[in-house]
């Protein structure tokens, strides 16, 4: 209860300052925005190669369509209200309740999975009239635009324009859309089910998207389902049916740039700049991404696999295999200049999230290991069969056994036997480290089931490695020892021209390996 008073006090005395500070700031800083205005227009994002050269231009505007509020399902109305702000037809902009209760939730359980601090009239004014700027002016701005808002407009005004404003993922905006978007149908057919995962959508649209993760997005409506009964919008039992509805998702469209060239690479970005700053300011912005990228490297990248790559059929799922995957990262930069994540016919990117057991092209860090060990290539290696604890016998991919060998001609040959033998009297938990330190970020070091055993030495690893993690990895090898942490954006810059995001003028980099 005594933290609760202070919590509470705390919480006042931080409305009554920012209400004050927001005063002050009108009275010196000119006019507000009109909130009876046309809403400022999007403007788009632009993602340039390391040259300078348009890779593509990300769109905004051309995916919202606006509806009037009268054909807006009441679940779906229910539904934000139940998720994003629960007194939002009791307060006048601001609720320092839904403050309180969002802080409290966080002190206490550490997981506030209900309502946050900014009404629903707040983000309306934040995505309608201001941007996504974090800064305190901003923050005023949003407060005193909120009661702006709630003298000028109606609840239903200011919901219908919320619902209209928001994004959804996928690069759509506005409930018309995202329903046409994920389900193939106008808003005014969604079920309590569909409604529910719409709703959900904004506190994180690309985590929660459906077309990312069916998992992800159910937990989320679920919580939404919860919140909708614990409020009295819909039944317990109406909440427990929809949980397990079928949501009849469409299939998910093709990414949303002008060209099909570096296509997962732009989603790479998108989705880098969308984890950092949101995805309204990508989308909505107008910022002028710089990245890393060289395009003629890109296209001799995607030629490569496309050439090297068997024709192939189509599977089930319409994809052409086997797939395949490239990165290309430049030595002593770390800057990325090539990603091609399969053939370019669905949205899995699988240089950066595909893992798969790396075979004999973990062996390396196994003998790099043992050179820092003071081994030496001349020293002997026993080839000879040996069964393991488990009873499990490595042998050689040729089949042949027996007598020595060189540490050396192991390496050349990728023998199996020998590297066991070899990474035995090195130690698997120091060869592990060396390969974490490169950028292996995928190992198990802990638990029943870890790395930490003789299989692993030859790429037997419990997750397996992604293109991205090795790609980092080897760089090591070819950089002295030092790892130079991969990069895909040199700068960003806003709509006005000014430095949005500046990244690291000199490469940081790290000796893992002396």
């Amino acid at each position: 209860m005594f933290k609760k008073i202070i919590i509470f006090l705390v919480v006042i005395f931080f409305i009554a300052g920012a209400g004050a500070a927001a005063g002050f700031f009108v009275s010196v800083s000119g006019k507000l925005p009109d909130v009876t205005a046309n809403i400022t227009p999007n403007a788009s994002s632009r993602i340039y190669d390391t040259k300078g050269r348009l890779i593509t231009t990300v769109h905004a505007e051309e995916n919202r369509i606006p509806v009037p509020i009268s054909e807006v399902p009441k679940n779906l109305q229910n539904a934000f209200v139940a998720a994003e702000d629960v007194r939002f037809y009791e307060h006048h902009g601001v609720d320092p309740r839904g403050i309180l209760r969002a802080i409290w939730a966080n002190v206490v359980s550490g997981n506030a999975t209900g309502q946050g601090g900014s009404t629903i009239t707040q983000q309306l004014a934040r995505n309608a009239f201001l941007t996504q700027e974090q800064t305190l002016k901003r923050k005023l701005l949003e407060v005193v635009l909120a009661f702006e808002i709630e003298s000028k407009y109606t609840k239903q005004q200011i919901l219908e324009m919320y619902m209209n404003q928001i994004y959804f993922g996928q690069g759509c905006y506005g409930i018309q859309t995202a329903s046409r978007v994920y389900f193939g149908k106008d808003v005014k057919d969604l079920s309590l089910a569909q409604c529910a995962l719409l709703a959900g959508l904004p506190n994180s649209p690309n985590y929660y998207s459906p077309f990312r993760s069916v998992e992800a997005a159910k937990y989320r409506q679920a919580i939404v389902l919860d919140q909708m009964a614990k409020y009295g919008y819909i039944s317990e039992a109406d909440a427990a049916a929809a949980k397990k509805a079928d949501l009849h998702l469409a299939k998910p469209q093709s990414a949303k740039t002008t060209e099909n060239t570096a296509s997962y690479f732009v989603s790479y970005i998108i989705q880098t700049i969308s984890d950092k700053y949101g995805s309204d300011t990508i989308y909505k912005e107008g910022l002028q991404i710089y990245t890393t990228l060289d395009l003629d490297m890109q296209k001799d990248a995607e030629n490569a696999l496309k050439n090297d790559l068997p024709a192939g059929s189509k599977d089930s799922k319409g994809l052409t295999q086997p797939q395949g995957a490239l990165m290309s990262i430049e030595v002593g930069t770390g800057q990325i200049k090539a990603m091609v994540g399969g053939r370019g016919e669905d949205h899995f990117n699988r240089a950066v999230q595909m893992v798969r057991q790396p075979g004999s092209a973990f062996k390396p860090f196994v003998y790099v290991t043992a050179f820092e060990n003071k081994f030496e290539p001349s020293d002997l290696l026993s080839n000879e069969k040996k069964t393991y604890a488990g009873g499990w016998t490595p042998k050689n991919y040729e089949g042949e056994s027996g007598g020595k060998v060189t540490l050396e001609q192991a390496l050349i040959d990728s023998m199996n036997i020998p590297t066991i033998d070899l990474a035995n009297r090195v130690g698997m938990s120091k060869i592990l480290k060396t390969a974490q330190d490169a950028g292996i970020s995928t190992l198990v070091m802990s638990g029943k089931q870890n790395d930490d055993n003789l299989a692993a030495a030859i790429g037997g690893l419990t997750n397996g490695v992604s293109v991205y993690d090795m790609a980092e990895a080897y760089s090591v090898f070819a950089n002295d020892g030092k790892l130079v942490k991969p990069i895909a954006v040199r700068k960003v810059v806003d709509r006005n021209g000014s430095f949005f995001l500046l990244i690291r003028g000199t490469p940081l980099s790290t000796q893992v390996i002396n």
